[in-house]
C-alpha cells in the first residue's frame, strides 16, 4: 500500500492516541504501582508505544497486516475501564475505543 494523504492522517492522529495513553497510564501508576503490573495495563502499554522512527513519508510503500480481533482482551478492556480503582485514579472511566483489526506495519 502506498502512503497518500489519509494514511498520513491516520498516523497524525495515532501518534497523539498513543501519546494520549501513555500520560493515562501514567497517571495510573502514578496513583497505584500495582497498575503497572495489571496484564490490561501492560498490554495497553506495549500497544500505545511511540511508532519508530523515522515515520514513513507520503508516497512509500507500506506493509498491511490483517490480525484477528481479541474479544476476550477487548472485554477485559473495557471492564478495566470501568473499574472502581480507575474511577479513583482518574476522576472518571476511561472511554474505550476499539481500532480496526488492520494495521499498517512501519
Amino acid at each position: 500500500m502506498l502512503l497518500d494523504d489519509k494514511g498520513l492522517k491516520f498516523f497524525e492522529s495515532e501518534i497523539e492516541r498513543r501519546a494520549k495513553n501513555r500520560e493515562i497510564i501514567d497517571s495510573l501508576i502514578a496513583y497505584d504501582p500495582a497498575f503497572a503490573k495489571e496484564p490490561v495495563v501492560l498490554r495497553w502499554q506495549d500497544e500505545s508505544a511511540p511508532f519508530g522512527q523515522p515515520l514513513p513519508i507520503q508516497g512509500e510503500q507500506l506493509r498491511v497486516e490483517e490480525r484477528a480481533a481479541d474479544p476476550a482482551h477487548v472485554n477485559d478492556r473495557l471492564a478495566f475501564a470501568k473499574a472502581r480503582r480507575v474511577k479513583e485514579a482518574l476522576g472518571d472511566a476511561i472511554r474505550v475505543t476499539v481500532r480496526s483489526n488492520r494495521s499498517a506495519a512501519v
